[in-house]
């Protein structure tokens, strides 16, 4: 389960929200809790801005990753490089000791 990008225990406050006249009549007179469901409304449109704000850094990051491998080449093929260098001067003193 995710974690709610807001905290869901902090205390409620009230607020003034300027609606269509009609709609809030419509809503009153269907009963609706209007302010479950600004709240509500609130919650997903912050978590899918998070969301796409994630999503942006995410994708920067990636790229600039992408860039410098292009330039050096990556972490474990240097390493990799490293280890076979050193293998390869470490076999002809093996058979020189032999």
């Amino acid at each position: 389960m995710r974690r709610p990008v807001y905290d869901t225990a902090a205390p409620r406050r009230t607020v003034s929200l300027t609606i269509n006249a009609d709609l809030m009549a419509r809503a009153k007179a269907e009963a609706i809790n209007v302010s479950a469901i600004a709240e509500r409304a609130l919650a997903a449109e912050l978590t899918e801005r998070v969301r796409a704000r994630l999503i942006e850094e995410l994708t920067r990051g990636a790229e600039a990753h992408d860039a410098f491998v292009a330039e050096h080449g990556s972490f474990a093929d240097q390493v990799r490089a490293h280890l076979e260098a050193e293998e390869a001067e470490a076999k002809p003193r093996r058979h020189a000791a032999s």
